[in-house]
Order: C-alpha cells, then sequence, then structure tokens
C-alpha cells in the first residue's frame, strides 16, 4: 500500500467544468505546482469506488472527478453514510485536498442545455428524467446555491485538517483561492 499518497479531488456541479479542469489545467506545469502535484497521478470518476476493477491502493495520486450534486439527485443526504466515495475519502483524511469548481448558474443552465441537444437523439428516458430535475435545479438560483453550500460545509467541516479551494471558472479560465476556516 501507497502510504502517502495525495487525493485531489475536483468537484463541481454538473457541466460546471470538472473534466475540462481534469483533461487540460491539470497538464499545465503551473496549475501543478500550485496544487502540489509533482509525480504522475491517476484519473478516476468517483462512481469507479464500487467497482472492484479499481485498486486504489496501488495509485500514488489520484485525481478524483466528483459531482457535488449527486447527494440532491440521489435526494438524501451529504454523508459517508449516504454515499461509498465519501466514505473512502474520509478514511484517508490527511491527504484529501478538495477543490470545489464554482461556475456561474446562467453558464450551467448553457452547458446543461448544450449537452441534453447533443445527446438528443441517444438519451433514455431515466437519463432524460435526470437532465430534467437538474435543469430544475439550475432555474431555482437560490435552491442551487443552498446545495452547493451544502457541499461546501461538509468539506469545510470533514476535511478541515486538509485543503479545500474554490476555483472560480469563468470561460474556462480557473482563479483558484484557498479557503480559510
Amino acid at each position: 500500500m501507497v502510504k502517502k499518497r495525495k487525493i485531489i479531488v475536483i468537484s463541481g456541479s454538473p457541466c460546471s467544468g470538472k473534466t475540462y479542469f481534469i483533461n487540460n489545467a491539470l497538464k499545465n506545469p503551473e496549475i501543478k505546482k500550485l496544487i502540489s502535484l509533482h509525480s504522475n497521478y491517476t484519473v478516476i470518476n468517483a462512481n469507479s469506488i464500487r467497482s472492484k476493477a479499481v485498486n486504489f491502493d496501488s495509485h500514488e495520486n489520484l485525481v478524483v472527478h466528483y459531482d457535488c450534486m449527486r447527494s440532491y439527485k440521489r435526494g438524501h443526504e451529504i454523508s459517508s453514510k449516504n454515499d461509498p466515495f465519501l466514505r473512502f475519502l474520509e478514511g484517508e483524511k490527511g491527504n484529501v485536498y478538495v477543490f470545489i469548481i464554482n461556475t456561474d448558474i446562467d453558464t450551467l443552465k448553457h452547458r446543461l442545455e448544450e449537452r441534453v441537444i447533443r445527446l438528443a437523439d441517444n438519451i433514455s428516458p431515466l437519463r432524460q428524467a435526470k437532465l430534467d430535475n437538474l435543469m430544475s435545479l439550475y432555474q431555482d438560483s437560490e435552491l442551487y446555491e443552498n446545495e452547493l453550500n451544502k457541499w461546501f460545509d461538509y468539506c469545510s467541516n470533514v476535511f478541515i485538517h486538509n485543503h479545500t479551494f474554490i476555483i472560480n471558472n469563468r470561460d474556462n479560465r480557473y482563479k483558484i483561492e484557498f479557503v480559510k476556516k
């Protein structure tokens, strides 16, 4: 087992820019230096924690794609009791760095609309219902902010001895800010 690995969670709402950040910004040496990612890393989706095919102990550094609205979409509170990936993270306490990509609500709606159009021909009724539910969330900015704040509060309380950052995303130009508790 690797003893001192780093787990970097890139979290945000659907369409916030998590995938873009992971695929593009993490290739930038300045950003890698800023987040102290000096060696190789493996990118995973938080959903793969359920898969026995991924041996998490064999990776020195993990970069995790995490949808911070998944508890909302599943209809439960944010907790390790309800989310196997959060259970895994809480067991790694000292090595977790959480980045929350904060994208303005109008951009989220626009990107979600583009996604719906792109998927229109090949979308299942269940997936369509999930996208409709997400669009309803994005239409209610107060509810959306409340759900995002729940994730921020969870991270700030559970990972208090770690680092939590906000990444403000405007046109895929990222400004990273350290959050002090």
